[in-house]
């Protein structure tokens, strides 16, 4: 159906016409709907789960423009549970940058939180950077990296709940070598 408007603003009228090109999908994306809402229910936060916070690095790439939301964005992960954060930032804030991880890291004891800076401003530069940065001992321990933006604010239990789903099997990283082989046509032109 199509809402048709007409006259002067003062005195508008409306009136429904059925178009009969338009199909309205009622019944079948109410059962869609049903059928998804039912199949995709949130994975709860398993009482004794193998992937705790702890388990997690959380690596961030800054351009130290804003030390204040990046501290909220640390404080958040730290009450989230997460120990270890790595942080990168251009070498133009990177004294702030690790002034202001080093008062973090007075407030908590058991954080431990990494500064070190790219050669110049570029996100996907400064995340490599900050990955090879991160020390052996913590690479044994990790086993989830999450990136996180500078600014990034989210609830207590979010980390927790993003973990309950890799207590299933089938979902998470690849594990040995996986190779696709497509057979490509060559065209006869």
């Amino acid at each position: 159906m199509d809402l048709i408007a007409t006259g002067a603003t003062s005195n508008p009228s409306c009136e429904f016409r059925h178009n009969s090109q338009h199909h309205e999908p009622g019944l079948l994306m109410a059962t869609y709907d049903t059928l998804l809402f039912f199949a995709l229910l949130p994975i709860p936060i398993p009482k004794n789960p193998a992937l705790t916070p702890a388990d997690v690095t959380t690596v961030i790439a800054t351009l130290g423009k804003s030390p204040d939301a990046l501290f909220e964005g640390v404080q958040c992960h730290i009450k989230a549970g997460i120990q270890y954060i790595s942080i990168c930032t251009p070498p133009d804030t990177f004294e702030e940058i690790q002034a202001l991880s080093i008062e973090i890291g007075k407030q908590h004891d058991r954080v431990r939180i990494d500064v070190c800076q790219a050669s110049y401003a570029n996100k996907r530069k400064q995340l490599a950077s900050a990955i090879a940065q991160i020390p052996e001992d913590r690479k044994q321990v990790h086993r989830i990296i999450v990136f996180a933006d500078d600014d990034i604010l989210f609830p207590e239990n979010t980390v927790r709940w993003m973990l309950a789903a890799f207590e299933k099997d089938n979902v998470g990283g690849l594990m040995g070598s996986f190779v696709t082989i497509f057979n490509v046509e060559t065209s006869k032109f």
